[in-house]
């Protein structure tokens, strides 16, 4: 009974060198594979892309959020019946309800897509890497040196480690892949129809600010205040960025030389040889990787703080703009995060077709349902999916008995033997 089946165990620890061989160079190549970071780079891209697509589908259901609370709040004038006043938001809340939902569904795909994006660095750190490439080391030499007493633990370390570094970059890319190619287009066409509405929405705005209560403008005058202390305070911190530059440069300068001096001194034999080791070299390498990096977030952080002070600086103009009595693009005041002030700011003129306003709302339900739709496969499906079939998969491909495998494979190989002899 026990010479009928060869553990896993037996297998790799006898002189079939073929089999060993064969492990060997699988381990090898998901280390290898792991260090390149192809899918990576692809499915951080795809991240990226879908991340500024949900940004602007939220703009612009921020924009219409804001229509519909000026239209609930106005009012048809002359009367209409009997000297009746009719409340046109009061035919709207089904629309306003639907953007609510749409504004959340918008939030929610894109705290999946920055969860992503996170769990994907996370993946693919240097760090997580080494990891993976000691685990699968020690299997080798476990391997190797008949260490049978470790290699079932070793192994399963090492597949673990190897289906946590792919199975979200995998997850991401496939994903990826197919709402490039099929679901995409959907959405590009009904963010242009919704960009489309907010547009003529904006074209109805008034310049007529008359309108505006006392209580409005005072606070608009608050905001503006804050505003103002928020350029200031942003100023500051740019400033206090730019000065940490020089040094970080420098630093990255002397590790770039470092790095140079130590790569000179290897051999030739070690140059040619990939799995050498050099601790000097390692230790070069992570320090080039770290003054890189500090350096890459200081500059990141300016231009996030640049970013952000033009975008005060848009919320200050749109005050100013409403206060003097100038006309505002209230989509653009909402997609810089205004809602507050564009919804303080936007007011009619008594010559402004609400009726057609409200048109085009109405209008815009297909297209937002649309949206929510597209946007609820491509970030929460889609993956889920992805991620219950490589589970699936991956139950299978551990339900399989190797040592029945490589048995039958030796059997094999022993019947021709004996049939060619």
């Amino acid at each position: 009974m026990t010479d009928h089946k060869l553990s896993l165990t037996q297998v790799l620890a006898d002189d079939a060198y073929r089999t060993k061989n064969f492990f060997a160079a699988g381990v090898l190549i998901f280390v290898l594979l792991s260090w390149l970071g192809v899918m990576d780079y692809a499915a951080t891209e795809y991240v990226d892309d879908a991340i500024v697509q949900s940004t602007v589908a939220f703009a612009s259901a921020r924009a219409v959020n804001a229509a519909v609370s000026i239209l609930q709040s106005a009012e048809l004038s002359p009367p209409v019946i009997g000297g009746l006043t009719m409340g046109v938001g009061e035919v709207l809340d089904p629309i306003n309800d639907l953007v609510e939902q749409y504004s959340t569904l918008m939030k929610m795909a894109i705290g999946s897509l920055v969860i992503q994006k996170v769990l994907l660095q996370v993946v693919s750190d240097t760090f997580f890497k080494a990891l993976i490439t000691l685990s699968g080391g020690l299997l080798l030499a476990a391997i190797y040196l008949r260490q049978t007493l470790y290699l079932n633990v070793l192994a399963r370390i090492f597949i673990s480690l190897v289906f946590l570094r792919f199975l979200l970059a995998v997850v991401v890319f496939l994903s990826g892949a197919i709402n490039q190619s099929f679901v995409d287009q959907y959405a590009e066409q009904d963010l242009r129809q919704l960009d489309q509405v907010v547009n003529d929405m904006d074209s109805m705005q008034s310049n007529n600010t008359s309108n505006i209560s006392d209580e409005a403008r005072e606070g608009l005058t608050q905001d503006l205040a804050d505003s103002q202390d928020r350029v200031s305070g942003i100023e500051r911190r740019i400033s206090d960025l730019q000065e940490q530059l020089p040094d970080l440069q420098r630093e990255l300068s002397e590790t770039d030389e470092q790095l140079a001096a130590v790569r000179s001194e290897r051999g030739f034999g070690e140059r040619l040889n990939p799995f050498s080791e050099n601790e000097l070299l390692d230790q070069a390498n992570e320090a080039r990787d770290q003054a890189l990096e500090a350096l890459e977030s200081v500059q990141r952080q300016i231009e996030l703080s640049e970013d952000e002070l033009e975008a005060v600086n848009r919320q200050i103009v749109a005050i100013e703009n409403t206060l003097a009595g100038r006309p505002n693009n209230t989509r653009e005041a909402i997609a810089q995060g205004f809602s507050n002030v564009s919804s303080r700011a936007a007011s009619f003129g008594s010559n402004l077709n609400l009726a057609t306003m409200q048109s085009r709302l109405e209008d815009s339900v297909s297209t937002m349902l649309n949206l929510m739709a597209i946007f609820l496969l491509k970030t929460l499906i889609m993956p889920l999916l992805f991620l219950y079939l490589l589970l699936k998969a991956s139950r299978g491909i551990w339900g399989i008995d190797l040592r029945e495998v490589v048995q039958r494979g030796r059997e094999e190989l022993a019947v021709r033997m004996e049939a060619k002899s």
